[in-house]
C-alpha cells in the first residue's frame, strides 16, 4: 500500500494509482470507507472505465452506499455492459454479501447480508497442477517468453491459469471428468485462448506491482488493448484478485 502512495504523491492526478489504492483498501483492507475518496477521484477521471466503475460501486455498496451504488452501476450497464458489471449488478441484488459471486443465479436477499466474515485466501495451485498440455497454457507460454518476468513469475502465471480453468469448469454442468475437461477446453478456444493468456499475464503484472502497461503485455499475445482490460477484469472478479494477492505474487510489499 506503501508504494501506491508514494506514486500518488508523485504524480497526484493520475487515476490509476488513485484507484489501485482504493481497491486494495475496500478489498484487502478491508476499510470500503477509507477508499470512497480515491475510488471518487478515479471515478471522476475515469468514469467510461469499467473496472474503475466496478471498483468504486464494490466499495460504495460495502460501505452501506446502496443508494449511490445502484445509479451508478446501471449508468455504467447502459452504456458499456460486460458481465464484470453484470455479476455486480446481481451481488447487489443479493444484498451486497460480504464476498462478491463472479456468477450468480440466485434470487435478491429479502435480509440483511450478514457481517463479513474472514475467508482464508486459496493456495496458488502447485506445479504438478499446471495445464501443461492445454492449449491456453501453450500460448500463455509462448506470450511470456515475450515478458520480462521471472522463472517464478511464469510458474505463477500458468498456476493462476489453472485456477481460472478450474473456475469455468466449476460453473459447467455435472459430467464425467474426461467429458468436463473436453467442454472446458471448448469453452477456452470459444472464449478466444489468446485474450485470455494476456489476461493471465497481466494479472501477474498486477499482482506483483510489475511497471509494465497493458499495451505492453498485449502486444506479445496479438490482441487489442481493450480485449485484455475486459478479460482482465473477468478474472479479476472470477478469481477475487488483489495487489499483492497472497495466492500469485513474488514479491512481498
Amino acid at each position: 500500500m506503501s508504494a501506491y502512495e508514494r506514486a500518488i504523491a508523485c504524480a497526484p492526478g493520475n487515476p490509476w494509482y488513485a484507484h489501485n489504492l482504493g481497491h486494495l483498501l475496500d478489498v484487502a483492507v478491508g476499510k470500503p470507507e477509507r477508499a470512497l475518496p480515491w475510488l471518487r477521484s478515479a471515478y471522476a477521471a475515469k468514469a467510461e472505465n469499467s473496472e474503475i466503475v466496478a471498483s468504486y460501486v464494490h466499495a460504495l455498496a460495502r460501505a452501506g452506499q446502496m443508494d449511490r451504488a445502484r445509479p451508478i452501476l446501471e449508468l455504467a450497464l447502459s452504456r458499456y455492459p460486460s458481465r464484470e458489471l453484470e455479476a455486480l449488478s446481481r451481488w447487489l441484488d443479493q444484498g451486497a454479501p460480504a464476498r462478491r459471486p463472479a456468477h450468480s443465479s440466485a434470487p435478491p436477499r429479502s435480509t440483511p447480508a450478514p457481517p463479513p466474515r474472514s475467508v482464508a485466501p486459496r493456495r496458488a495451485t502447485t506445479t504438478r497442477r499446471q495445464p501443461k498440455g492445454h492449449p491456453l497454457a501453450r500460448v500463455l507460454e509462448q506470450g511470456l517468453s515475450h515478458l520480462p518476468l521471472d522463472t517464478k513469475q511464469r510458474e505463477r502465471a500458468l498456476a493462476l491459469a489453472n485456477d481460472a480453468l478450474s473456475e469455468r469448469a466449476s460453473i459447467l454442468p455435472p459430467a464425467s471428468k474426461r467429458t468436463r475437461q473436453k467442454s472446458v477446453e471448448k469453452t477456452a478456444k470459444r472464449d478466444d485462448l489468446a485474450g485470455l493468456a494476456a489476461a493471465v499475464a497481466y494479472a501477474i503484472v498486477y499482482v506483483d506491482h510489475l511497471p509494465l502497461s497493458q499495451a505492453e503485455v498485449a502486444a506479445p499475445f496479438r490482441v487489442a488493448v481493450g480485449r485484455l482490460r475486459g478479460r482482465f477484469a473477468e478474472l479479476r472478479a472470477r478469481l477475487d484478485l488483489i495487489p499483492g494477492d497472497a495466492r500469485y505474487a513474488t514479491t512481498r510489499r
